[in-house]
C-alpha cells in the first residue's frame, strides 16, 4: 500500500531564477492593452510555492508600470501500484 498527503504550506524553492514555459496575458490597467509575459524569458526570482508572488510589467504603449500576482502550485500524479525489483 502507498499513501500520500497534500501539504498546503509555503515552500521556498532553492533556485535564484525559475524559468517556466508559460505565457501570461495581462491587461495594462491604464490603457487596457494586452501584454504577453513570457516566464521562460522573464523568469521568477527566488520563488516560493503556495504564496503570492508579485510580478511587475511595464506597458510600452503608455509607459505605465503595473504588477500582478502569481501563485505557484505543484501537482503530482502518483501511481500507487508497487512493483517488486
Amino acid at each position: 500500500m502507498m499513501d500520500y498527503k497534500h501539504i498546503d504550506k509555503e515552500f521556498e524553492l532553492d533556485v535564484k531564477r525559475f524559468h517556466l514555459p508559460i505565457k501570461i496575458y495581462v491587461e495594462c490597467p491604464n490603457c487596457f492593452i494586452t501584454h504577453a509575459v513570457d516566464l521562460e524569458d522573464s523568469y521568477l526570482s527566488y520563488p516560493t510555492l503556495n504564496k503570492k508572488i508579485e510580478q511587475y510589467c511595464n506597458c510600452n504603449e503608455c509607459d505605465t508600470e503595473f504588477e500582478f500576482d502569481i501563485t505557484l502550485k505543484v501537482s503530482a500524479e502518483v501511481n500507487t501500484e508497487t512493483r517488486k525489483l
